[in-house]
């Protein structure tokens, strides 16, 4: 993600006050506190944050309000297809993003190459979807563990959301994978920010 930000403030003056973020699990708001840290409290033009969970959308908007981002921002309590579903009626109807990001939340995405798709749509004409994901192994092996315990999974399939997986879905929809890296789970965002370990999709 260094490389692209880079890339992207030769070609775009005021490029981080600028940004347009679509955040997919933002959890607490990890993503957009250490972005901050990073890039010295530049705050994006837009912010926007989807998590479903309860408990971490109350943490993700105490995060919001002590960033100080109350104005530049637009939260929603609601999982990603109901976000994709209701958009068109939402306040931000017609905004295009810079960042898509998508940081350890596609697992719970049923159509992965359909609704990457979908995100596609949203992105400006530089923009890229950032997928972050657990190593091939771990996933797998879960994968395969509930597929012993659970039977409405298929025992033969794949697991649909590991990294191989999820390019190729995304690939088979039509969307251009830039850059694929398998990384370790003791990377934080903070150092994705500074380094190249994830998949990326382009418009």
């Amino acid at each position: 993600m260094a490389k692209w930000l880079h890339s992207f403030c030769v070609h775009k003056a005021d490029l981080l006050k600028n940004l347009k973020i679509l955040d997919v699990g933002a959890g607490a708001g990890e993503f957009i506190s250490d972005f901050l840290t990073v890039h010295g409290q530049t705050k994006p033009e837009l912010y926007c944050g989807i998590e479903p969970l309860g408990r971490h959308f109350a943490a993700l908007t105490e995060t919001v309000q002590r960033l100080g981002m109350d104005s530049c921002s637009h939260l929603f309590p609601q999982d990603l297809q109901d976000f994709l579903d209701q958009l068109p009626s939402l306040s931000i109807a017609g905004k295009r993003f810079d960042i898509i990001l998508l940081s350890h939340s596609v697992y719970y995405i049923q159509a992965v190459g359909n609704t990457l798709l979908a995100l596609q749509q949203l992105l400006t004409p530089h923009g890229r979807i950032f997928v972050i994901l657990n190593a091939e192994g771990l996933l797998t092996d879960l994968w395969s563990y509930f597929a012993e315990h659970l039977p409405t999974i298929n025992k033969h399939s794949d697991c649909p959301t590991t990294p191989k997986s999820v390019v190729r879905q995304a690939q088979d929809a039509g969307i251009p994978v830039t850059e694929y890296t398998i990384f370790d789970t003791g990377y934080t965002i903070s150092d994705l920010l500074k380094d190249e370990h994830m998949i990326c999709l382009q418009h």
